[in-house]
């Protein structure tokens, strides 16, 4: 019998240990939470009423300009813009790499990396003149649930990656992002 009671104790304290051990995150790495910086003055769509309908028409993102022009500031970056869905969040993140431009919708996004090097890597990227970015010598890569578009300008190196998850409305998003998508 005695040797039962000394068990059930070993196995109680043994518990209590596991118990306490889990309730203070002993053993648990803790990494710091990356936060996500909305930008502040960033440019809303227009919206017009009709007898029927209200229209909400598409946003175009300027980067760059002064804000009475209804642009973002951002020191010292090339100015773009393109054309999006209005009800994208844009969100700015400062990399190693250079600065990423996310327009984010719980469905899909559309990111513009522009940096002094690449965000991605690819063994074989080769910019060609079939580029699909007005006046710019492009390499392109799809696959079913994304299309990815680099460039270089003026030593910048610029990619455009739509994430669409294979929905063809977010497709046509992206088309059109990538059509639109100008160096001003």
């Amino acid at each position: 019998m005695n040797k039962y009671i000394w068990g059930s104790l070993l196995l109680i304290t043994v518990s209590l240990i596991g118990v306490w051990w889990m309730l203070t995150n002993n053993g648990v790495i803790k990494t710091a939470e990356v936060k996500r910086e909305e930008a502040i003055n960033a440019i809303y769509p227009s919206v017009t009423t009709s007898k029927s309908k209200t229209k909400v028409t598409p946003t175009t993102m300027i980067v760059g300009q002064a804000p009475n022009k209804g642009g973002l500031v951002e020191a010292n970056q090339t100015i773009f813009e393109s054309v999006y869905s209005p009800d994208r969040k844009l969100y700015i993140e400062k990399e190693y790499s250079g600065t990423r431009y996310v327009l984010w919708r719980s469905d899909s996004k559309i990111t513009v990396h522009v940096g002094n090097s690449w965000s991605w890597v690819h063994p074989r990227r080769s910019l060609t003149e079939t580029g699909v970015v007005l006046g710019q010598k492009t390499f392109e890569y799809n696959i079913g649930s994304q299309r990815i578009v680099d460039f270089v300008d003026n030593g910048k190196k610029y990619t455009i990656q739509c994430v669409h998850n294979g929905n063809s409305t977010n497709k046509e998003e992206c088309n059109k992002f990538v059509a639109n998508f100008k160096l001003i």
